[in-house]
């Protein structure tokens, strides 16, 4: 078999450990410094040896991979991910057809249509995007017309995307909507984004999402409100910072699909005391992570969660910095609800005990961490 041959192996296979190794000795037997790193790498070593060994030659392993201008990551030995502008990915296409690249982070600089011809982009499974950055607080969001190329773009493979820093606005949504691998991606990260009528668009073609993170969106209400009508099967879904009012949590709390979710994050909010409907919702069952720090909840939710029979898979409440007091702690002392609980955070709520006295409140429910 020749060099070739395995490294097309690799490349089509990138989960595969069994033709890196098969390479990595045949590189030994030439005397190549590239097989010892590949060893070290496949056993997870992190070691100085592994990372001398990278400074020395990275520059010639990108090389002859065929980077051009990009940045390059390695893992398990070979390039697994690409970082840069639009040209620059396009000037590494023979690094995309060769290498095992799964993880490619675009820069918002250039023009994205060269991509949409780009077939070896097929295997990319996580991309990356962000917002240009004029100022710590500014943000410009990328081009409807950048969304729409990379609708057309081949990305077949691609499971995993991530939009930071303000990266996309209504038009931009609407574009990306049109993508036909859209229905194939399993995550979606929106950091800040100016989202509004774009939820509309976006939310019904991810048939197959499992993790929706929109935390720090400018209309975070308008979100629920869509995901509401939606018939998604997310089992995660965080909604940090992103201004919910008490309205909001009981949308949530209602939505019928809820009934999938198994990690809840509304940290930061304005839910308030609404917050407790999560713990008579019948949709809640399969809920085992709740976060709801720092949301103005009252010493109605310690009755309220402490005696919840909704939520009989819950594993970790946070109900840290909020506004129980000693009476909403007591309460949910008291009560016999939730009975797979084993980590509780209730800091930060008005009361001067510190974490051993808090858990000695809970001390008839051995195994359950207090913090």
């Amino acid at each position: 078999m020749t060099d070739d041959d395995l490294l097309a192996q690799i490349a089509a296979a990138p989960d595969d450990d069994a033709p890196r190794a098969v390479y990595a000795d045949l590189l030994l037997q030439r005397g190549d410094p590239r097989g010892e790193f590949i060893q070290l790498q496949l056993e997870h070593a992190d070691s100085d040896r592994e990372h001398e060994l990278l400074r020395a030659h990275e520059a010639a392993w990108n090389d002859a991979a065929g980077v051009r201008g990009a940045g390059a990551s390695y893992q398990r030995g070979f390039i697994a991910s690409l970082w840069g502008s639009p040209a620059t990915i396009v000037a590494s296409r023979e690094a995309l057809r060769t290498q095992p690249i799964v993880r490619l982070s675009l820069e918002p600089d250039g023009e994205f249509a060269a991509l949409a011809g780009l077939h070896e982009l097929a295997r990319v499974r996580s991309l990356s995007l962000r917002a240009q950055r004029l100022s710590p607080s500014e943000f410009v969001p990328l081009a409807a017309r950048d969304f729409a190329a990379l609708a057309r773009a081949p990305l077949w493979g691609l499971r995993v995307v991530e939009l930071a820093g303000s990266a996309i606005d209504d038009a931009g949504a609407a574009a990306l909507a049109t993508a036909a691998w859209l229905p194939g991606l399993e995550q979606l990260t929106m950091w800040k984004c100016l989202l509004r009528d774009g939820y509309a668009a976006l939310l019904p073609r991810l048939a197959a999402l499992r993790t929706l993170v929109v935390d720090g969106a400018s209309a975070g209400a308008d979100c629920v409100g869509q995901i509401y009508m939606t018939t998604l099967r997310l089992s995660a879904l965080s909604l940090k910072q992103c201004r919910l009012t008490p309205h909001a949590g009981l949308v949530l709390a209602a939505w019928p699909s809820l009934r999938h979710v198994e990690r809840l994050d509304l940290q930061n909010n304005e839910l308030g005391d609404n917050a407790t409907a999560f713990a008579v919702s019948r949709h809640v069952t399969e809920l085992r992570e709740l976060l709801l720090g720092s949301n103005g909840i009252g010493s109605a939710a310690g009755e309220a969660f402490g005696t919840s029979q909704a939520l009989a898979s819950l594993d970790l409440l946070a109900l840290g910095d909020n506004a129980l007091g000693l009476e909403g702690i007591e309460a949910l002392a008291r009560g016999r609800g939730l009975p797979a609980l084993r980590r509780l955070v209730i800091s930060g709520n008005g009361v001067a005990e510190s974490r051993e006295q808090l858990a000695a409140r809970f001390a008839h429910r051995p195994g359950l961490a207090v913090s």
